[in-house]
């Protein structure tokens, strides 16, 4: 989501005043920014003939993510999922605790919308990112069919 932010953080883009304040601020680009650029992406790319997408980092909260379901249709959501031990390998243990003891509130909901629709894939992370992908497209691929959900 990131980069298509940026995309509009031009000076000539109708938004960039309200991206640019957000931004300097420290704070979340509001979330009605957020899916009228996505919506405006999405609707492109159809134009285009594109046939799918991937979001990184939307939705964060069970309310984008029936925002996001009014949009498009949503075949499959990965949920790379990371022991605590391996997170703050590198980190000061104490500031990351109860950070990520915050998301993990937040995610669970998010995590049960998409688990009541048959749409989460949990894959564990344990190694670097080639890996991480590679191991979640062949426990996709070597999934029985009757088992996959459909893309």
């Amino acid at each position: 989501m990131a980069g298509l932010v940026r995309q509009d953080l031009n000076p000539r883009s109708s938004l960039y005043k309200q991206i640019a304040n957000a931004v300097n601020r420290g704070e979340l680009v509001p979330e009605e920014i957020i899916f009228g650029l996505l919506s405006k992406r999405l609707e492109d790319g159809y134009c285009r003939g594109e046939s799918g997408f991937i979001l990184d980092g939307l939705p964060r909260s069970r309310i984008q993510a029936e925002i996001l379901s009014e949009l498009v249709e949503i075949d499959l959501v990965v949920n790379f999922k990371c022991t605590e031990r391996c997170l703050v390998e590198h980190e000061r243990e104490g500031a990351w605790r109860e950070k990520l003891r915050i998301f993990a509130e937040q995610s669970k909901l998010l995590e049960d919308y998409y688990k009541k629709r048959d749409k989460l894939l949990d894959f564990q992370v344990s190694s670097a990112p080639g890996e991480t992908w590679k191991g979640c497209w062949l426990r996709y691929i070597y999934t029985p069919p009757c088992c996959r959900i459909s893309a």
